[in-house]
């Protein structure tokens, strides 16, 4: 399976004039339709980002992720990245002022993971390209100092997610100002997670860093009209980073 091939960026709504794209990756063994929302919820996460910010562009992307396509089909999540690389220097660097990458868990990994392979494909950041703006929501990285659960460390390797690869992304993600300009900001579940101690935000100021009393699927996918904190904050730090014209 070839990612160029299984990875897609659909967009929802992409004004002519748009300075700002915001796209989204979901995660493990769900799809665009499901990641972003709970069964009866009226608007997704994606909907309500777009309502939010009218003057921005924004897209996800869709890409094969049950666990069938990892088993059976040797999917690999460098495969996805290197589709959603792909994306990133063909149709958003040059496009546009500002790119948001919102990543949920596995989407998350993905991102981080696509561009880690573009810093390394090109090692001088173009002044022509976008600023990066990161949201990485329950995503899992590793520490020198811990590993994953005996449970987490069987699902990593079901997802073609070996030691090796999350210690090269940890290593990219605590150089990332040396090596492209990425803003990033972590928000994490704060109830039991599946993903602990597997957080990024070892390398973030606190800052940058928002626990939320939600489960790790309720942090990315509104259930009803009401407020939905994730959104919310989001939209917060994007107003203060890129104020409207």
């Amino acid at each position: 399976m070839k990612a160029s091939h299984c990875v897609e960026l659909l967009f929802v709504s992409q004004p002519i004039d748009a300075r700002i794209a915001v796209v989204f990756l979901h995660g493990v063994d769900t799809n665009v339709e499901h990641g972003w929302s709970q069964p009866g919820a009226h608007k997704s996460f994606v909907t309500r980002l777009s309502e939010e910010l009218p003057a921005a562009a924004v897209g996800t992307f869709t890409y094969p992720c049950t666990l069938r396509h990892f088993v059976e089909d040797g999917l690999s999540i460098e495969q996805l990245a290197r589709g959603v690389a792909a994306s990133f220097r063909d149709h958003l660097l040059e496009a546009y002022r500002t790119i948001v990458v919102v990543g949920h868990c596995l989407g998350g990994s993905i991102a981080v993971t696509a561009l880690r392979m573009l810093s390394e494909q090109q090692p001088l950041w173009s002044p022509a390209w976008a600023n990066l703006v990161m949201f990485l929501i329950d995503v899992p990285f590793t520490t020198s100092d811990q590993g994953p659960s005996e449970w987490l460390g069987g699902l990593m390797e079901v997802l073609r997610y070996p030691r090796e690869l999350l210690e090269a992304n940890a290593e990219f993600w605590k150089e990332r100002e040396l090596r492209m300009p990425i803003e990033a900001y972590a928000l994490i579940s704060d109830g039991p997670s599946w993903i602990t101690p597997l957080r990024p935000d070892a390398w973030l100021p606190d800052d940058n860093i928002r626990r939320l009393p939600l489960s790790h699927l309720e942090i990315a996918r509104p259930a009803g009209n009401g407020p939905f904190p994730t959104c919310d904050y989001i939209v917060e730090r994007l107003v203060k980073l890129e104020p409207p014209p």
